[in-house]
Formats: C-alpha cells, sequence, structure tokens
C-alpha cells in the first residue's frame, strides 16, 4: 500500500520523504535488506526533503551497511550526517555514537574514543546520547589499556541527572568489572549489588552483575557467597547463555575449593553442553584434569564423551592423550593400553591415572 501511494503526484516531500523511510524499515524488518537501502537512498536523494528525515536515512543506512559489514560505507554515512548543515542535534549525537562503534569495530580505537568524546562534549545533546557515550567510552578505554579511566566516565554516567536505567545498569557492571580487574572487590560488590537491585534493569545486566558479583566473592573468600550468586545466574529466567557459561565455571571453581567433587563434576557436564565451541577447545583440558578424582572414576569417561561429541574432528585429535586414561578407567587392561603408546602419551596418562589413585 505504501508503494502504490508513493505513485501519487500530489504528494509533498515532507510526506514522500516519511513514506520512503518508512518502506525502508519495513524491508529492512523483513531482512529484505537491498530493497531497506534503496528506500533510504531514495529519501536521501530526493529535493526537499526534510533535513531530519535525510539525518535518520543517513544514519539507518549506515547501520545497515554495518551489518552487512560495510563498514566504509556505514562511515561515510554516518559523516554525512555529522557535516549535514542544519542537522538535528540529537541525530548528529547519534551518528558520532555509531561512527564510533563502527571505528571501534574496524581497530580504529583512537577515532572511537573521539567520537564519543565529540558526542558527549556536543551542546545540546540528548542525556540518553551522552550516557550511551560515557560507557563507550569507558569501554574504549579499557582497550587501550587505560583501565585508570574507565571509573571516572562509568561514574559521570551514573550520576548523569536523567540517564536512562539501562545506561546506569550497563555502567555499574562495567564499572564493577574494572574495580574487579584492580583487585578492588568490595567496590565490584558493591556496584554489582546496585545494579542487581536497580529498579527496570535488563535481564542480562542482572546476569552480568550476579557473575561480576560472584567473582568478587570468590576471591574475598566467600565460596558460599560465591556459588549462591552463580545460582541465581543460571535460574534466572531468560539469563543469556554466555553469562550462565560464566556463572557454571565460577561455581565449579568454587566447588573445588570447597573439595564438593561430584557438584563440581556436574557443573563441568553443564559447562561442556552449551559453551562455545573455542572455549571448549580452549578449556577442555583444565575441565578434565579438575575432574580426575578417586570418587569420579566411573563419572570421568561421560565428561570426556561429551567434550569429544561436541569438537570438531581437527579439534578432537587434541583428547587424543586422554583416551588411554578412560579406557583404563572403563576396565581394559592397563599395561595392555599402555603397551600401544608412545613415551610422551604414557607419561601423561600416568600423571592422569594417578589422580584418580592417589595411593
Amino acid at each position: 500500500p505504501l508503494q502504490s501511494i508513493l505513485e501519487r503526484a500530489d504528494l509533498s516531500p515532507a510526506l514522500r520523504a516519511l513514506l520512503f523511510f518508512r518502506c525502508g524499515w519495513i524491508h529492512g524488518a523483513a531482512k529484505r535488506i537491498d530493497q531497506e537501502l534503496a528506500d533510504y537512498t531514495r529519501c536521501i536523494k530526493l529535493p526537499s526533503a526534510p533535513l531530519d528525515r535525510i539525518a535518520k536515512a543517513l544514519i539507518n543506512r549506515g547501520w545497515t551497511y554495518g551489518q552487512a559489514g560495510e563498514t566504509a560505507l556505514a562511515l561515510a554515512d554516518y559523516t554525512r550526517c555529522i557535516e549535514l548543515p542544519g542537522a538535528p542535534v540529537d541525530q548528529i549525537a547519534n551518528a558520532f555514537i555509531n561512527r564510533g562503534n563502527s571505528y571501534g569495530q574496524a581497530g580504529e580505537i583512537a577515532l572511537a574514543l573521539a567520537d564519543y568524546t565529540r558526542c558527549i562534549e556536543l551542546p545540546g545533546a540528548p542525556v540518553d546520547q551522552i550516557a550511551k557515550a560515557l560507557v563507550n567510552r569507558g569501554l574504549t578505554y579499557g582497550k587501550m589499556g587505560e583501565t585508570a579511566l574507565q571509573p571516572a566516565d562509568y561514574t559521570r554516567c551514573i550520576e548523569l541527572p536523567g540517564a536512562p536505567v539501562e545506561q546506569i545498569a550497563r555502567a555499574l557492571v562495567n564499572r564493577g568489572f574494572a574495580y574487579g580487574e584492580a583487585g578492588e572487590w568490595a567496590s565490584t560488590i558493591c556496584d554489582s549489588t546496585r545494579c542487581i537491585e536497580l529498579p527496570g534493569a535488563s535481564i542480562d545486566l542482572i546476569a552480568m552483575a550476579l557473575v561480576n558479583r560472584s567473582w568478587a566473592n570468590s576471591n574475598t573468600g566467600e565460596p558460599a557467597l560465591a556459588i549462591a550468586d552463580s545460582m541465581k545466574c543460571i535460574e534466572l529466567p531468560g539469563a543469556p547463555v554466555e553469562q550462565i557459561v560464566k556463572a557454571l565455571w565460577n561455581r565449579r571453581f568454587c566447588f573445588l575449593k570447597q573439595q564438593a567433587t561430584q557438584s563440581a563434576f556436574d557443573d563441568a557436564i553443564a559447562y561442556a553442553k552449551i559453551v562455545s565451541l573455542s572455549e571448549l577447545t580452549e578449556r577442555a583440558s583444565s575441565l578434565l584434569r579438575d575432574s580426575a578424582h578417586p570418587t569420579l572414576r566411573d563419572q570421568w569417561p561421560v565428561l570426556l564423551q561429551t567434550i569429544s561429541d561436541r569438537l570438531p574432528e581437527p579439534d578432537r585429535e587434541k583428547l587424543q592423550f586422554f583416551q588411554p586414561v578412560a579406557r583404563v578407567l572403563q576396565g581394559e587392561d592397563r599395561e595392555q593400553v599402555f603397551r600401544r603408546l608412545a613415551p610422551e602419551e604414557r607419561e601423561f596418562a600416568e600423571e592422569v591415572l594417578r589422580k584418580f589413585d592417589p595411593e
């Protein structure tokens, strides 16, 4: 219906620009990227189109280019919006943030930092955009290794009158993590708790705060509190898998400290089933070594099989040194198994098996 209306000759430039913009948005929602880009382009090129509509179309087209991996085109559109004479301040601020994000994704950290700063210092910039730029600049300082500068930006966001709850929650999580990286665990616990208790904070950020607080408690000699927070994250409805994975890893570590071997093993199995393949490949050896215990002789091969089933063939080969251990635990004759091993394989298998038979 919108396309048929666009064919009318009596439409005002403002209405025609709005319809092109709406068509672009509809195509984007339906993943029709080529049509989406074409309609935003028509809006941008339309003679006498309102400046605010052109600015929004440039930002949306830039975003679409960015999602399609066309970073150079995305940067060009954001720059056009920033330099557009008469463009509304809120759209210029939005373009600075988006261009900063694109620079950051392209590894141009200094340029990203500069754009966030320009947004923060832009006269008349909306509070929500300033808050977002402060959080993004804080993260960017971290990427540059300027970790001492991070808390200041997060604090400015937290204390900014009228800042959106989501940005305050994000700043609390990020500041808490930065404090933890500096070993200031009490401050991590404080910020994490504030986020968890903040009305309106998203489930994603509450889950991140629970993971951070668990991490801090485990580093301050409070494994029971750390386990409780990890459990809250794991059981939180709608919690992202990424945070559940971190919570399982943290809780497993605390169970190991408490010598709660079976509980640690159960978390190792759960972790191995949902963690990303890249992380599983990196941590498979640690999981298997940590789970080697006299009480887990019958269960340990299950963990090895769980990990092996998930990994692609090239990465599965990295587990070959553990296979003789599983065969011995499953009842094969030790001497027969060891006879077929190379010296380094035999030494490795003996080391792991000693964990099951410490005597």
